[in-house]
């Protein structure tokens, strides 16, 4: 009998022209597919079981959500790490605000790709994309 890990998230990339889906597994692996092909572009590994996963809304790149507690991001690209976040993640969302007209970049004191994590531990955080 062979030991299947289950999958624990999944998602399509909602960039135009990326036909790209990701799915998060118990064995702490992401893979990104090609849907246009059917095959896997890439796969990343964490330690853990991946609980969550999130598409960035604007870019080609994945957050995860570990049960060690850890919040990756990922380039759906190439399955590079573009950061590891936090160390407090049981659940998580992901949120991207437009800079208000006029602002200046750099002007929204959290950044403009933010996730809320929070952990069984009673502990939340606001963490800020590296993209």
């Amino acid at each position: 009998e062979m030991d299947v890990p289950s999958v624990e998230g999944v998602g399509f990339c909602p960039v135009e022209g990326l036909q790209l889906a990701a799915t998060g597994a118990s064995d702490g692996t992401m893979r990104v597919w090609d849907m246009s092909t059917l095959s896997i572009r890439a796969a990343c590994r964490q330690e853990g079981s991946i609980v969550r996963l999130q598409w960035h809304p604007t870019e080609p790149a994945v957050v995860t959500c570990a049960s060690d507690g850890s919040v990756r991001e990922f380039d759906a690209r190439d399955g590079t790490t573009i950061a590891v976040l936090a160390e407090v993640c049981l659940d998580m969302q992901l949120r991207v605000w437009a800079r208000p007209e006029g602002a200046a970049e750099g002007s929204m004191p959290w950044g403009e790709a933010v996730i809320a994590t929070g952990g069984d531990d009673g502990r939340a955080a606001l963490l800020e994309l590296g993209i």
